[in-house]
């Protein structure tokens, strides 16, 4: 790529590569001009990306325009990198699959439904294939932008009446005072509900003492079906489905539950578990806790429980840990270990034309999100020596080396008995509300105004909001505003319901 710098007409530098110009020969400031002058101006934008715009005339003009965006390129001439400081980010080209994970992990869902992707003509001329492809994978990153963001409007509103009625029975115990937060100097068992588990459950009673047991939701009707008792059952999810697994506490007493408040946990269970209060750092739920008067233990938000898990262990102890059932792999029959409740839910629909094969091999192969949990694993460091996986004739997750169930055995064999440590038990229950109705009646409150605000809205429907920035027109946008509002308003109403208690 051969690059030669002059002068233009009007005495600013111009450059040109392979004798094609890159800037106006003439006056290159007000060709900028000219192109941020036709560009939209009817919709809101937080992110301008300009696939390489060469030396850096059109950034002013832009700003004066946009004032609110982040303006950035795409470079694809890496002779032009001393100029990447006059812009707000700069993002060098080396191939799609980089780009789009480039994009996502710089800015969220909503600000790259609300970004434009621009052409700088002369350079879309001289690397038309490579624009082609830039074009493509941003085209492919707002389609999971918009998917994910569909979802979470799905969820979100889920996840607050969850939180609502977590809130509710909740400010109605003794809770957990936040000085009773779990440690133990034993290792940690972590058991998940891959089939793996299956092989090897029965063998647990054996070093049950030596080891601090997290059972996570999927895996506790397999424990509780073998007579084991853990130390400590962890949930997350916040839809329906997943709430399933806890069926198998309503006649179990004195089991103890960390689940953040956006979890699906039956109100039945909810008046009758010890729970944990947990919340994650981050959300409206997390403000909501706040407002309660209930303190909880902050949690790390993760696509899957297993990764929370693995947090909540490193918190808690500084001894190893261990994956059970960590399978993350599709199996040829079932997907879980048994009994499942899922599965005996499952499987009373199945007949002869929709049997249980053709649906266990459905999901074998839609079990996408397997390889996204694998990555996060394997993306995890300082974990070397220090976390297993309890497997064999699987690759090994990054760090996490696989070990077979006789070396687990060993190394608890090894493992000296812990006479000192702080596990949270029924006796430790206190006390953390000492005006329960009244830290209600506060929440209703702040609910109430808070509900009224740009980030409230943004947060429980993004869509919606996304579509408002979007609005041509005033009339457009008003009309907008008035769906959401009603939609806000009916939430709104249902959450009163639910913490003044009008419903079960």
């Amino acid at each position: 790529m051969n690059l030669s710098f002059s002068s233009a007409k009007d005495n600013n530098q111009t450059f040109s590569v392979d004798k094609h110009f890159i800037h106006s020969p003439y006056s290159p400031v007000k060709e900028a001009e000219r192109f941020v002058s036709l560009l939209p101006s009817d919709a809101e934008y937080d992110v301008i990306i300009l696939i390489e715009p060469g030396l850096s005339y059109t950034k002013q003009f832009l700003k004066q325009k946009y004032p609110n965006a982040k303006i950035g390129i795409i470079r694809l001439i890496p002779e032009l990198s001393s100029y990447n400081s006059d812009w707000d980010f700069t993002i060098n080209f080396e191939n799609v699959d980089k780009l789009q994970n480039q994009l996502l992990s710089l800015f969220t869902e909503e600000q790259l439904l609300c970004s434009m992707l621009c052409d700088w003509l002369p350079s879309k001329n001289l690397f038309n294939t490579v624009n082609l492809q830039i074009w493509q994978a941003y085209k492919l990153v707002m389609e999971q932008c918009k998917t994910i963001l569909i979802t979470r409007q799905y969820f979100e509103k889920k996840w607050i009446i969850n939180s609502c009625n977590y809130i509710k029975y909740l400010s109605e115990k003794t809770l957990l005072a936040p000085q009773n937060i779990l440690h133990t100097g034993k290792p940690v068992l972590i058991a998940a509900s891959g089939p793996s588990l299956n092989a090897v459950i029965s063998k647990i009673p054996l070093f049950r003492e030596k080891c601090f047991i997290i059972c996570l939701s999927s895996a506790i009707k397999a424990f509780l079906s073998n007579n084991i008792i853990p130390d400590l059952i962890l949930t997350t999810d916040g839809g329906y489905y997943a709430g399933q697994h806890l069926k198998a506490l309503i006649n179990t007493n004195n089991l103890l539950v960390a689940a953040p408040c956006e979890a699906f946990i039956q109100k039945q269970l909810l008046e009758k578990m010890n729970i944990i209060p947990c919340a994650y750092s981050d959300g409206v739920s997390n403000k909501l806790m706040e407002q309660s008067g209930i303190k909880p233990l902050i949690l790390e938000r993760n696509g899957t429980v297993s990764g929370t898990a693995l947090k909540l262990a490193l918190s808690i102890t500084n001894n190893e840990i261990y994956f059970l059932g960590l399978d993350l792999a599709g199996n040829k029959a079932n997907q879980h270990t048994e009994p499942n409740e899922l599965e005996l839910n499952n499987s009373i629909k199945d007949f002869r034309l929709n049997n249980k094969e053709s649906r266990q091999t459905r999901s074998r192969y839609n079990s996408g999100s397997l390889e996204i949990y694998r990555d996060w694993f394997k993306n995890q460091k300082n974990l070397k020596n220090r976390v297993f996986r309890i497997i064999e004739n699987q690759e090994e997750l990054g760090e996490i080396e696989n070990i077979s169930f006789n070396d687990f055995e060993k190394k608890l064999l090894l493992e000296k008995s812990v006479s000192e440590e702080k596990i949270i038990n029924n006796a430790n229950f206190n006390a953390v509300n000492s005006n329960k109705s009244s830290n209600i009646n506060n929440l209703i409150t702040f609910i109430n105004e808070y509900s009224q605000s740009d980030e409230w809205k943004k947060q429980i429907f993004p869509v919606d909001f996304i579509s408002i920035k979007h609005a041509k027109t005033k009339e457009e946008k008003e009309l907008l505003l008035q769906k959401l509002s009603e939609k806000n308003d009916k939430l709104i109403k249902k959450i009163g319901k639910i913490l003044n208690g009008k419903t079960k």
